[in-house]
């Protein structure tokens, strides 16, 4: 009888699999060791419901340190922290978590990990330069060494250690810093999912793009798991593609062998039923796609997010679409279901149709609908990390700068004709931010003159309008948007077919914009949201409140953080939570009122 198991993480999950199937054995193991690589607690909730006695151990080690280094028996309070804790050191050894400049790192910050003391090697054999570069003086104690493991830390608030992972496996992709650990986490808390690992593979394009390999129960589609990655990552952490494995490949040690994991083309052209293209324009089409994402194959129905393409990759096949066929493609659209099939008929799914000129659902469900409007730029798609932060409580609708209208008032009526389609009867509930809030306004205005009930507006640190803008600061205005965009907005600018769109948009937006006077009242409630760096700013301008816009209820928030960052990655966590809270109370005050009205 095995009363001790020595092995790695990996090796043991797929044991574990075994182990929690019906067999006849009943095992007498004591403690279970793991080591070699990072573990995963939440997998072995499993292993200790069926063999609650049994000690689970998860032991750092490096070669460097005579193997063993921290220590940590794994309960169920770090089974359920879903944290790689190594615990602290053995008896003989020191660790350092340490930044840059070698100096301690503040408990919860990630640093580099140092190890020092009786474990630690005296270097490389025959290396010295490698030696001089791992083993370092210490600046803790005079005539000490540190070993310099390459592996990322934080200190936990009790003591113990949080293993981050490789230093050289943190990857830049479109210039946010990720941590592939994080993805592997939030796939792993899915529940049929065994076993995870995230990878960044260079697509057709030399791009850099994350690759998500998975073990599961059953089969299970990617964009599902896409879905409720989504619930808990921000976009540019959602893996581009995501590749079931029967098992995974190991090294001959027990880990993870990363080389033996297939390319994500490969995976594809062997995964859904694939139907080849039945005409011409499918079959000009498909082959652009094939150049788009590097695929060997595309069928009609594949979908262009689960063949790895994303927001960047889209824009280049916008391009190469409309110069192979002349067919153009709504850049705003939130695609969820791109397939060459929709593409070649230019309806269904898609919406072709419609271009730019509709609401567009931003998220999926939810009990109120909120219709967005664009701020400056012109694009409504700016909402959809809000978005993404209120799905399942509130459906938020995005629209564009309808530039195309004949007059401003044809323009705000085509708005509410819009709401409307969605919506058929109120009561409605508006939203802008910036200069939106002025477009929100005006349609609100329209909408009650038309006999429309709009019971709720929130001005996302907007004010009122009540002066014509010269012509030089919109021009101004133009310039700084463009100075503003990031890198993967700067990239997509290089296109000549979306710079041409986006100026034409933009420039629309700002000549309705210099020309506008918020005038009247309405009678909805109004709710004004002011980032709190703003508010020196409102008071050197003197920019008036929405106060004296309304007939009715007034109120006024507080956001945290600057004008420009309230939607964006830096602010939108907490601007969607302020939101969330106005929404619910809307909800609230618009369920009371249907009470009254209905006599229950």
């Amino acid at each position: 009888q095995v009363t001790i198991l020595n092995q790695t993480p990996t090796y043991f999950y797929q044991l574990l699999r075994k182990v929690l199937a019906d067999h006849p054995y009943d095992l007498r193991i004591r403690n279970v060791i793991f080591g070699g690589e990072a573990l995963s607690p939440l997998l072995l909730k499993g292993f200790k419901t069926k063999y609650p006695e049994t000690k689970l151990i998860n032991m750092y080690g490096i070669t460097e340190t005579t193997v063993h280094v921290t220590y940590k028996e794994i309960t169920w309070v770090e089974m359920e922290a879903a944290k790689s804790n190594i615990g602290k050191p053995i008896p003989t050894l020191k660790v350092y978590v340490l930044d840059e400049n070698r100096r301690p790192v503040p408990i919860g910050v990630a640093g580099e990990m140092y190890v020092a003391g009786e474990g630690l090697a005296r270097g490389y054999l025959n290396r010295p330069d490698l030696t001089a570069e791992k083993f370092v003086d210490s600046p803790f104690a005079e005539g000490e060494k540190l070993y310099r493991s390459g592996d990322l830390a934080a200190w936990l608030p009790d003591g113990n250690i949080e293993y981050l992972g490789r230093i050289d496996h943190q990857v830049k992709i479109r210039g946010y810093r990720i941590e592939l650990d994080e993805i592997e986490t939030q796939l792993l808390k899915i529940a049929a999912v065994q076993e995870a690992k995230v990878l960044d593979r260079d697509d057709a394009n030399g791009q850099k793009q994350l690759v998500a390999y998975y073990v599961a129960e059953t089969r299970l589609a990617a964009h599902e798991l896409k879905e409720e990655l989504a619930k808990q990552l921000p976009g540019y952490m959602i893996p581009s593609h995501l590749v079931q494995l029967s098992l995974m490949p190991l090294t001959p040690n027990g880990k993870i062998d990363r080389k033996a994991l297939p390319a994500p083309e490969e995976a594809a052209a062997g995964g859904a039923e694939y139907i080849a293209p039945r005409t011409l324009l499918e079959m000009k089409i498909a082959r652009v796609w094939q150049d788009t994402l590097g695929v060997p194959q595309v069928g009609v129905k594949d979908n262009f997010f689960e063949l790895g393409g994303n927001s960047l990759s889209l824009m280049r096949l916008v391009q190469a679409v409309y110069d192979e066929t002349g067919i153009e493609i709504p850049l705003n659209r939130q695609f969820h279901h791109v397939t060459v099939e929709a593409m070649a008929f230019g309806e269904g799914d898609l919406g072709l149709d419609k271009g730019g000129d509709s609401f567009i659902k931003l998220n999926k469900a939810g009990d109120l609908n909120v219709f967005c409007f664009p701020p400056g730029s012109g694009f409504g798609i700016g909402y959809r990390e809000l978005a993404s932060r209120l799905d399942g409580r509130f459906v938020l609708y995005g629209i564009d700068f309808i530039d195309d209208a004949a007059d401003y008032e044809t323009m705000l009526n085509r708005y509410v004709d819009e709401i409307v389609r969605i919506q058929p009867k109120g009561p409605y509930v508006l939203l802008g931010y910036c200069f939106g809030g002025n477009l929100t306004f005006e349609v609100a205005k329209t909408m009650e003159k038309r006999g429309y009930s709009v019971t709720d507006v929130l001005m996302v640190d907007s004010w009122i309008k009540d002066t014509l803008t010269p012509s030089e600061t919109s021009e101004k205005e133009l310039e700084e948007m463009v100075a503003d965009y990031d890198e993967e907005e700067k990239e997509l600018m290089s296109n000549p077919l979306v710079r041409e769109r986006v100026h034409q948009k933009v420039k629309a937006t700002l000549a309705y914009e210099a020309q506008l006077i918020n005038s009247g009242t309405i009678s909805a409630r109004i709710y004004e949201l002011i980032a709190k760096d703003s508010e020196a700013f409102r008071l050197e301008h003197q920019l008036p409140s929405w106060r004296g816009a309304v007939t009715q209820a007034y109120a006024d928030y507080r956001l945290e953080g600057a004008h420009e960052e309230l939607l964006e990655l830096a602010r939108v966590d907490e601007t969607a939570v302020v939101i969330r809270d106005i929404l619910e109370q809307v909800k609230r005050q618009i369920e009371a009122e249907a009470g009254v009205l209905h006599g229950s």
